[in-house]
């Protein structure tokens, strides 16, 4: 099981792919596009916020796999409002979310198993995942992504 990096230019926020037993991405930028050409199936995208450089790309995602969204529970009537799409001159992206979050729940990617962490202050539904197992990253989310460390069992 890896992570890479799948998107992620200039203002657009990075998307990783987790790929798991079940394939997963969190975050999806705002380029359906370039996302979708680095990935071949997905079965459930975790959105950290809902802010628009983070789910723009989700209605595009979405129809090209059929995957799953997530969102915490705090986020989900903020995007309702737009999620900040007016930012980025961008109308408001149409998609359902399928899996409402909630503080400390844990999604089972098969191997390994995430944790929901809230870090309210971005909006007030902002997370973080915390991982059961050290997670490998390719090269490109190695440089300029997220720091993935060894952690304990949940």
């Amino acid at each position: 099981m890896r992570v890479k990096n799948v998107s992620g230019i200039s203002y657009d926020s990075n998307a990783y792919l987790i790929d798991a037993r079940r394939k997963t991405l969190v975050d999806a930028g705002m380029d359906g596009a370039r996302v979708l050409r680095n990935i071949k199936e997905l079965e459930l995208i975790v959105l950290t916020h809902c802010h628009y450089d983070h789910v723009g790309a989700v209605p595009a995602i979405v129809e090209a796999t059929g995957a799953s969204v997530a969102m915490h529970e705090k986020d989900v009537a903020l995007l309702r409002g737009g999620g900040m799409a007016a930012l980025f001159n961008a109308p408001r992206p149409d998609f359902k979310v399928d899996i409402v979050l909630k503080d400390n729940e844990t999604i089972d990617l098969g191997d390994p198993i995430l944790k929901v962490i809230p870090t309210p202050g971005h909006t007030p539904g902002s997370i973080c995942l915390h991982c059961s197992r050290a997670i490998p990253c390719s090269k490109g989310a190695a440089s300029g992504g997220p720091t993935w460390a060894a952690t304990a069992e949940l």
